[in-house]
């Protein structure tokens, strides 16, 4: 139906009011709701709003609508799509199935540079490190100039612990891009990682120029700064961990307000909750009867696994466990 692709042209044309996209494709779709194409874009605007449960089901319809066929030159539509769907699902952390959504737009098309990277970036996080590098490689011999495949080989190999190998890839990296800020803090980590702390701290130095506010770059300046004795710094800078993908995942939200220590908290009732490892909660704990002597009562949630060893902690007033889940009005203390 021709109005229909004339609404979908008019949506493309807001190219940062996603909200107008998004209804234009409603209207579009209402008119025409077995158009594949319109289902594709709109799984693009979906996923540019980080609505990647949304985007991935809109996909997966698009392409019951218009399934690959074998040696269909239109199949390299498909190909994206799958790419993409991989995209989401790696975004909601289920990577075995991005793998998988990868493969299938590499079957379609076995150069395709950016199903490539992305199956690469999946693969390092499922530290599968060495089967990485080989899909980033064989990137890297269609496409020897991207910035972002020499980036993401460094992860592979800093993973690996080949960290001067690590290091020659952000240099080029960061060569081929000179405003890469993501390859400035992957390069300050690696740098951290050799104890090269002055040169680690320099490059988040140069990420936060170009990108003020980019996380990684201040939340790996805290790591840094902690682990140089620069604990002021640290602990300040560490309060960004919220904002990185690796920690929003398990980012807690409480409608109670997060203590830092400036207020008062005599009186107040505190939780205390693990938000890392089980070596952290051991190693933090020691400061409960800190707080507990400002005058606060502490309720400490504990790991299953610690009950015992901490159920004897001076300062505090009660325990719960994570397995248990019922309201408590608390002030929140990380």
């Amino acid at each position: 139906m021709q109005i229909s692709f004339q609404i979908l042209e008019r949506c493309c044309s807001f190219k940062t009011d996603l909200k107008k996209r998004s209804r234009g494709f409603d209207l579009a779709l209402s008119l025409e709701p077995d158009s594949s194409a319109t289902w594709i874009k709109l799984g693009h605007v979906l996923q540019r709003q980080k609505r990647f449960e949304e985007a991935l089901l809109v996909y997966d319809h698009a392409l019951k609508l218009d399934p690959p066929h074998t040696g269909a030159e239109e199949n390299r539509s498909q190909a994206e799509v799958f790419c993409r769907r991989g995209v989401c699902l790696r975004h909601l952390m289920r990577l075995e199935e991005a793998c998988i959504s990868y493969g299938k737009a590499l079957t379609i098309d076995p150069d395709y540079v950016d199903a490539l990277n992305h199956r690469g970036i999946a693969l390092i996080l499922l530290r599968q490190c060495e089967e990485a590098l080989t899909s980033i490689n064989y990137a890297l011999s269609i496409s020897p100039d991207s910035a972002e495949l020499f980036n993401n080989k460094g992860n592979a190999l800093k993973h690996l612990g080949r960290l001067d190998e690590a290091l020659v890839n952000y240099d080029r990296a960061i060569a081929l891009k000179p405003d890469y800020a993501q390859a400035y803090s992957n390069r300050g980590s690696c740098l951290d990682e050799m104890s090269r702390y002055g040169e680690a701290l320099s490059s988040y130095k140069d990420a936060l120029a170009l990108q003020p506010d980019h996380p990684d770059a201040h939340w790996n300046t805290a790591i840094t700064s902690l682990r140089a004795g620069d604990l002021k710094t640290g602990w300040i800078e560490s309060e960004w961990r919220w904002k990185t993908s690796s920690f929003q995942a398990r980012h807690r939200h409480f409608t109670q307000p997060l203590w830092l220590g400036a207020e008062p908290i005599d009186g107040k009732v505190l939780l205390l909750h693990n938000e890392q490892g089980l070596g952290d909660a051991i190693q933090f704990c020691r400061y409960v009867p800190l707080v507990a002597a400002r005058g606060a009562r502490v309720v400490l949630e504990i790991d299953g696994p610690l009950k015992e060893l901490l159920s004897g902690l001076t300062g505090v007033s009660h325990y719960i466990s994570k397995e248990r889940r019922y309201l408590i009005s608390i002030s929140i203390v990380p």
